[in-house]
């Protein structure tokens, strides 16, 4: 049995979330730019960056993935466009409104990408119809989000959930398991590893405290529930975070 896209569940949106804490997770992005950056690059594994690429970036955060592209050799000819559906960031990109018109020529991005973020979108059906819109014909979208089995979904909707103002209870989709629109290819859907990596463990806690947006009283438990929950290793002379996002990489017919 498929599952459609909108989910009904009461729980905050991305937008609501991030006018909160967005400036703590900006902080941690700023303050660590590299942790993540094969969360970045894995959008790209199987299907690599062209020249002159026009490139949305939807919701962008603090622009996190123009960074990531710009520390990247033979990516100075890719342009992005960074939207994203909460001011509470650093104000580096666009506001709109998710399932609104947005400031874009039609059928103009050769790739739309949503990194991360529709586990705080209620209505992916809308948001996809907005992809649609505004992506060309044989071009791609990327949606990359945390599946709903496994340690790291727990680690949002329990841990989080209790040590941080807004609260987390993430919409988390079985990708494989939903009802794509019928304009949308879905080329290939799998889980990519991804893990989070940090000169010590002190610089792990201090990223992952902020990134959630943590209080005080969640310091001292935090290193041992990602531990067990999520799985921490030393690699290369420091440690890594071993997380992990399903992928969805489609074509607009």
């Amino acid at each position: 049995m498929q599952m459609h896209l909108a989910d009904s569940s009461s729980t905050l949106e991305y937008g609501d979330i991030f006018l909160e804490r967005g400036r703590q997770y900006h902080s941690a992005m700023a303050r660590f730019p590299r942790a993540r950056d094969r969360e970045f690059s894995q959008l790209f594994s199987r299907f690599p960056l062209g020249e002159g690429e026009n490139i949305v970036d939807v919701p962008s955060g603090g622009g996190y993935l123009s960074d990531f592209l710009a520390r990247e050799k033979g990516h100075k000819s890719i342009r992005v466009t960074e939207l994203e559906f909460s001011p509470g960031f650093s104000g580096q990109s666009q506001v709109v409104e998710p399932y609104g018109a947005w400031p874009l020529r039609l059928e103009s991005a050769d790739r739309i990408i949503s990194l991360a973020s529709s586990h705080h979108i209620a209505d992916l059906d809308r948001l996809l119809n907005n992809f649609g819109v505004y992506v060309r014909p044989g071009g791609l979208v990327h949606i990359a989000d945390v599946s709903p089995d496994g340690g790291i979904a727990s680690f949002l909707d329990v841990f989080v959930d209790r040590h941080t103002t807004t609260g987390h209870r993430g919409i988390y989709r079985q990708f494989e398991r939903l009802e794509w629109p019928d304009w949308l290819d879905v080329i290939r859907i799998e889980t990519r590893s991804c893990p989070w990596r940090f000169d010590s463990s002190e610089q792990l806690v201090a990223f992952c405290h902020g990134l959630f947006g943590l209080g005080k009283d969640a310091w001292p438990h935090l290193e041992s529930t990602l531990e067990e929950l999520v799985g921490i290793r030393s690699a290369n002379g420091g440690v890594e975070l071993d997380w992990e996002l399903s992928y969805m990489d489609a074509m607009k017919v």
